[in-house]
Protein backbone atom coordinates (compact mmCIF):
# COMPACT_ATOMS: atom_id res chain seq x y z
CA UNK A 1 0.00 0.00 0.00
CA UNK A 2 1.74 3.27 -0.86
CA UNK A 3 2.23 6.33 1.71
CA UNK A 4 1.31 9.66 0.45
CA UNK A 5 3.35 12.58 1.76
CA UNK A 6 0.88 15.78 1.14
CA UNK A 7 1.56 19.63 2.19
CA UNK A 8 -1.43 21.16 1.95
CA UNK A 9 -4.49 21.28 4.54
CA UNK A 10 -7.19 19.23 5.38
CA UNK A 11 -11.01 20.27 3.76
CA UNK A 12 -14.30 19.46 5.24
CA UNK A 13 -17.12 18.00 3.26
CA UNK A 14 -19.56 19.29 5.72
CA UNK A 15 -19.71 22.52 7.50
CA UNK A 16 -20.04 26.01 6.39
CA UNK A 17 -16.85 26.00 4.69
CA UNK A 18 -17.14 22.53 3.48
CA UNK A 19 -16.86 21.05 -0.05
CA UNK A 20 -20.63 20.38 -0.08
CA UNK A 21 -21.74 24.53 0.86
CA UNK A 22 -18.99 25.57 -1.25
CA UNK A 23 -20.11 23.32 -4.30
CA UNK A 24 -23.48 24.66 -3.95
CA UNK A 25 -23.04 28.41 -3.06
CA UNK A 26 -21.20 28.69 -6.17
CA UNK A 27 -23.09 26.91 -8.28
CA UNK A 28 -20.98 24.05 -9.34
CA UNK A 29 -22.93 22.05 -11.25
CA UNK A 30 -19.95 19.70 -12.51
CA UNK A 31 -18.78 19.30 -9.38
CA UNK A 32 -19.41 16.15 -7.58
CA UNK A 33 -18.62 16.76 -3.70
CA UNK A 34 -18.19 13.59 -2.72
CA UNK A 35 -15.36 12.70 -4.93
CA UNK A 36 -13.55 15.60 -6.06
CA UNK A 37 -10.52 14.01 -8.07
CA UNK A 38 -12.57 13.06 -11.06
CA UNK A 39 -11.33 15.57 -13.56
CA UNK A 40 -14.52 17.59 -14.06
CA UNK A 41 -14.76 17.97 -10.03
CA UNK A 42 -11.22 18.97 -10.05
CA UNK A 43 -11.31 21.92 -12.82
CA UNK A 44 -14.35 23.47 -11.45
CA UNK A 45 -13.19 23.67 -8.24
CA UNK A 46 -9.83 24.85 -9.44
CA UNK A 47 -11.80 27.52 -11.54
CA UNK A 48 -13.67 28.68 -8.06
CA UNK A 49 -10.89 29.12 -5.94
CA UNK A 50 -8.96 30.88 -8.42
CA UNK A 51 -12.11 33.30 -9.20
CA UNK A 52 -12.40 33.66 -5.43
CA UNK A 53 -9.13 33.91 -3.96
CA UNK A 54 -6.79 35.06 -7.59
CA UNK A 55 -3.41 36.45 -5.77
CA UNK A 56 -3.31 33.39 -3.44
CA UNK A 57 -3.54 31.20 -6.37
CA UNK A 58 -1.08 33.05 -8.31
CA UNK A 59 1.00 32.69 -5.58
CA UNK A 60 0.72 28.77 -5.08
CA UNK A 61 0.50 27.96 -9.01
CA UNK A 62 3.89 29.48 -9.85
CA UNK A 63 7.24 27.44 -9.75
CA UNK A 64 8.35 25.30 -7.49
CA UNK A 65 4.97 23.97 -6.13
CA UNK A 66 2.76 25.22 -9.76
CA UNK A 67 0.09 22.37 -8.83
CA UNK A 68 -2.95 22.90 -6.93
CA UNK A 69 -4.46 19.26 -6.38
CA UNK A 70 -6.80 17.54 -4.25
CA UNK A 71 -6.25 14.04 -2.52
CA UNK A 72 -8.67 11.62 -0.90
CA UNK A 73 -8.81 8.32 1.59
CA UNK A 74 -9.88 5.60 -0.36
CA UNK A 75 -10.24 1.72 1.10
CA UNK A 76 -11.52 -0.53 -1.54
CA UNK A 77 -11.77 -3.18 1.14
CA UNK A 78 -14.25 -0.82 3.75
CA UNK A 79 -17.27 -1.99 2.97
CA UNK A 80 -19.01 0.18 5.52
CA UNK A 81 -21.49 3.25 5.44
CA UNK A 82 -18.95 5.62 5.05
CA UNK A 83 -16.64 4.12 2.37
CA UNK A 84 -18.14 6.33 0.08
CA UNK A 85 -17.45 9.70 1.31
CA UNK A 86 -14.75 10.48 3.94
CA UNK A 87 -15.36 12.94 6.17
CA UNK A 88 -12.54 15.35 4.32
CA UNK A 89 -10.73 15.67 1.56
CA UNK A 90 -7.22 17.65 1.06
CA UNK A 91 -6.18 20.22 -1.11
CA UNK A 92 -2.32 20.31 -1.38
CA UNK A 93 0.03 21.99 -3.25
CA UNK A 94 2.63 19.35 -3.13
CA UNK A 95 1.94 15.30 -3.20
CA UNK A 96 4.56 12.57 -2.87
CA UNK A 97 3.91 9.11 -3.41
CA UNK A 98 5.76 6.96 -1.41
CA UNK A 99 5.84 3.09 -2.69
CA UNK A 100 6.99 0.60 0.75
CA UNK A 101 10.02 -1.75 0.68
CA UNK A 102 13.85 -1.09 0.91
CA UNK A 103 13.96 2.32 -0.96
CA UNK A 104 11.71 4.25 1.10
CA UNK A 105 13.90 5.83 3.72
CA UNK A 106 15.74 7.18 0.21
CA UNK A 107 12.42 7.96 -1.54
CA UNK A 108 12.13 9.94 1.55
CA UNK A 109 15.29 11.70 1.68
CA UNK A 110 15.39 13.00 -1.97
CA UNK A 111 11.92 14.56 -1.33
CA UNK A 112 12.86 16.83 1.56
CA UNK A 113 15.78 17.75 -1.39
CA UNK A 114 13.65 18.04 -3.91
CA UNK A 115 11.56 20.38 -5.79
CA UNK A 116 7.66 21.24 -5.88
CA UNK A 117 4.62 19.60 -7.83
CA UNK A 118 3.13 16.37 -8.09
CA UNK A 119 5.76 12.94 -8.00
CA UNK A 120 6.06 9.72 -7.70
CA UNK A 121 9.10 7.85 -6.10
Amino acid sequence: MPVYLAHGFRWPRDGYTGIRVHTIVHNLETVSSEYIQNAHSRAGLLASLRKLYPDVMAALEKPPSCCIDFLEQYDPDDVSEDAVSQPYAFVCDRIVMIAGGQNAEAHASQLLQGGGGTDRL
